[in-house]
């Protein structure tokens, strides 16, 4: 085989390598919200809608102001739920946005938020918010690590199988004699 044929799965196995630590790098700080990495908006409330999913609830809350607010809840967050369900038209509420979702807010689709509260109670705190992320994100941690230990695992075997080859193949002396 050519040389670089062998250097193809080497080269992959290496590049999906590098995006694995890519991604659980992007995924460190998701669930370090403070009072410095967002921003708190207002707006008045015209509707919230609800999606029940098996094993957890989609809640988007309509405003003028702004595209659909969407919040993720896990079951064990039902009185955040509630309080959400209980938001009524035009009554005003508070929410907080990663900062790096500021130039966007007005041109997404949805709003991812961070916290939410009204004028009466906190509903989503960035307390909570970290420690469901944090929950949340623990599988998709553990499998980024094993991932990335496995294409670089790869890497390394399919360099040193090809080093071996190359290095076992060395061409003999030539004698001169044709």
């Amino acid at each position: 085989m050519k040389k670089s044929k062998k250097r193809v799965p080497v080269i992959l196995c290496f590049v999906f390598f590098l995006g694995m630590v890519g991604l659980l790098v992007s995924m460190y700080s998701a669930d370090k919200q403070t009072d410095k990495t967002v921003t708190v908006y207002s707006t008045t409330v015209s509707d919230v809608g609800i999606i029940d999913h098996e094993k957890s609830f989609s809640v988007y809350i309509f405003s003028k102001e702004f595209p659909p607010l969407y919040i993720a809840i896990t079951p064990d967050q039902t009185a955040c739920l509630e309080d959400v369900r209980a938001l009524q038209p035009g009554q005003t509420i508070v929410f907080s946005v990663e900062n790096y979702r500021n130039e966007k807010v007005n041109q997404a689709l949805f709003v991812p938020i961070v916290s939410l509260k009204t004028e009466q109670k906190d509903i989503l705190t960035l307390e909570n918010y970290n420690e469901m992320t944090h929950r949340t994100f623990i599988p998709m941690r553990i499998s980024g690590v094993v991932a990335a230990t496995v294409f670089l695992l790869l890497a390394v075997f399919f360099f040193v199988k090809g080093r071996k080859e190359y290095c076992v193949k060395v061409p003999e002396k030539e004698t001169g004699e044709f």
